[in-house]
């Protein structure tokens, strides 16, 4: 089936069970199954290298700098504390190297939307063009936002329970994810990226304090 016709509805269920650990890995269809936490080596000749901003000290792989790329400056929002948000975000890159698609599903604040939505189209023309013989001329990208205060001290809030609940409750799922993986099909046409927050804007910020892991 072509990827253009995607059940979209089908497609954000799969993302939700791949979603969010703790731990804040990624499993990603054009890597290795013997290796789920780390991109497939690629070199700036490949088809769909991305050649964005220069790569941050921190990061070992085009498809990181991307991340970063897109999540860069999102706003956090005023009472993040005691909320958990989920979003969803793919893009489809075409032969040219151009954005010729970008879906969206979630519950996201529409100031954070909006802000990852641009970064993605400012990707545009930063991808190397696949030459006219390979079989592969389009490539999806997939990258799940989480919006909450995962990495600060909800605790602290009176819906802690039900947030304690969410976070097993997808941290589950994305178990579940793993033993889906193997039984699915490969495709070098589809690249999921590391799950992203907030992390780094409330480094920032000044936000996050003390050791941090």
């Amino acid at each position: 089936m072509e990827l253009t016709a995607i059940n979209w509805k089908s497609m954000f269920w799969i993302l939700f069970l791949f979603f969010i650990n703790p731990t804040y890995g990624q499993i990603d269809i054009h890597t290795s199954k013997l290796e789920p936490w780390s991109f497939s080596a690629i070199n700036p000749k490949e088809p769909f290298y991305y050649y964005g901003n220069k790569k941050r000290v921190w990061e070992t792989h085009c498809y990181e700098t991307l991340e970063n790329d897109i999540v860069n400056e999102v706003p956090v929002p005023a009472d993040i504390l005691c909320r958990n948000n989920i979003g969803f975000f793919a893009f489809l890159i075409n032969k040219n190297g151009r954005l010729e698609r970008l879906e969206y599903q979630g519950d996201l604040d529409p100031i954070i939307v909006e802000k990852i939505k641009s970064n993605i189209r400012k990707t545009d023309r930063q991808f190397v063009k696949p030459i006219k013989s390979l079989h592969i001329q389009k490539h999806w990208f997939l990258l799940p936002f989480l919006s909450n205060a995962y990495h600060l001290n909800y605790r602290k809030c009176p819906n802690v329970d039900q947030l304690e609940t969410e976070f097993d409750f997808v941290y589950k799922h994305f178990k579940s994810y793993l033993k889906l993986q193997y039984i699915l099909p490969e495709s070098k046409s589809i690249t999921q990226l590391h799950p992203m927050d907030h992390f780094g804007e409330m480094i920032k910020k000044g936000m996050i304090q003390g050791e941090i892991y």
